[in-house]
C-alpha cells in the first residue's frame, strides 16, 4: 500500500471544492477512505488550512471538515527537531521547509503530493501533483 505525504494545499483544495483540480483530490482522499493508500501530513498543515478554509466555509463548518479529514489522515507532529532541521534546509519557503522535514518521518514514503511542486525540487522522494499521482495510480492497475 503506497504511502504519500500531502501538503497543505492539497489539505485546503479538498476542503474548497469546486474547483479544476478537486477532482483528483477528492480520489486521493477516496483512495485513502478505501483503504487502498495511506495518507500523512504536518500537523501544521491542519492549521494552516484551518486558517485559510474558515474565511470562505466560517469556523465552524471548517472544524468539522477537519475532523471528518482526520480519520482518513495520519496526522505528523512537528517538535523542535523537525523545526531545527528544516531552518537548515536550503528552501525559500519556511513553512515548505517545515512539511518537507515532516514529510521524512514517514517510513517507505512514496511520494509528496503537491500542487507547488517546485518548492520541493530537492526532495529525496518523488513530488506530484494529485493529478500525476492518480494517472500514476490508475496506470498501475
Amino acid at each position: 500500500m503506497k504511502r504519500v505525504f500531502i501538503d497543505s494545499n492539497i489539505f485546503i483544495d479538498y476542503l474548497q471544492e469546486p474547483q479544476p483540480r478537486a477532482t483528483f483530490v477528492t480520489s486521493l482522499f477516496e483512495l485513502a477512505e478505501l483503504g487502498s493508500i495511506y495518507l500523512f501530513g504536518s500537523a501544521i498543515a491542519f492549521s494552516h488550512t484551518h486558517y485559510v478554509v474558515r474565511r470562505s466555509l466560517g469556523d465552524k463548518l471548517t472544524i468539522e471538515l477537519l475532523k471528518d479529514v482526520l480519520r482518513q489522515v495520519k496526522l505528523i507532529a512537528v517538535d523542535e527537531e523537525i523545526i531545527r532541521n528544516a531552518l537548515h534546509l536550503p528552501l525559500k519557503d519556511f513553512e515548505d521547509a517545515i512539511q518537507y522535514e515532516c514529510a521524512l518521518k514517514v517510513t517507505n514514503l512514496y511520494a509528496i503530493i503537491t500542487h507547488n511542486q517546485k518548492d520541493f525540487q530537492k526532495s529525496i522522494y518523488p513530488v506530484m501533483s494529485a493529478e500525476q499521482f492518480i494517472k500514476t495510480i490508475n496506470a498501475s492497475l
